[in-house]
């Protein structure tokens, strides 16, 4: 179980009173990973609930070493049809190895025409307010899983639900570093 923060049940937003209040529930302030222990950083795509766009992909997902938004790497599409479910089917892959290298995750909606960042101050399209992820410490029946995190995307600039795609990244930890470009 995890307290996201929503203040009132009855309505389709998170915290409907103040869309804008940084951080909520039980969300840690993280806007930027490094990969925990040797191997891959595992993603597990949990669901999408957006609009069904006119052209595919409907979600285009990159990782970016931080300080390097502009260079992005590709790991997944999600396409119509995927853009209303559970668990959605892919192409792609859900892992990848960035090394030591900080970085943050990147998603492009073909139907805004505009990318949406873990790293808040890279939110500058029309509208953005510019917290469009929250991410929450994974727990299981024991407590909080070590190194692993939902990650709760918020696409578009009005209706705050922060499910328009939610995915567990695991064998991380936060970034140490404050700085993002």
């Amino acid at each position: 179980p995890v307290t996201v923060g929503d203040d009132n049940l009855s309505t389709s937003i998170i915290n409907s009173t103040q869309f804008d209040v940084p951080y909520i529930g039980q969300e840690v302030p993280i806007e930027a990973f490094q990969k925990a222990q040797p191997g891959n950083v595992t993603l597990e795509l949990l669901g999408v609930f957006t609009q069904n766009p006119a052209t595919d992909p409907v979600i285009d997902f990159s990782w970016y070493a931080r300080g390097d938004s502009a260079n992005p790497h590709h790991l997944f599409n999600i396409n119509n049809g995927q853009n209303r479910t559970l668990t959605p089917q892919f192409t792609g892959a859900l892992s990848f190895d960035p090394g030591s290298a900080e970085f943050a995750f990147a998603t492009t909606w073909a139907q805004y025409g505009y990318t949406v960042y873990t790293e808040d101050a890279l939110n500058v399209f029309g509208g953005a307010i510019p917290h469009h992820a929250r991410v929450y410490p994974l727990r299981d029946a024991n407590g909080v899983v070590a190194n692993a995190y939902i990650v709760a995307i918020e696409e578009n600039t009005s209706g705050y639900d922060y499910q328009d795609l939610v995915f567990k990244v695991s064998n991380v930890t936060p970034a140490t570093s404050s700085a993002s470009t």
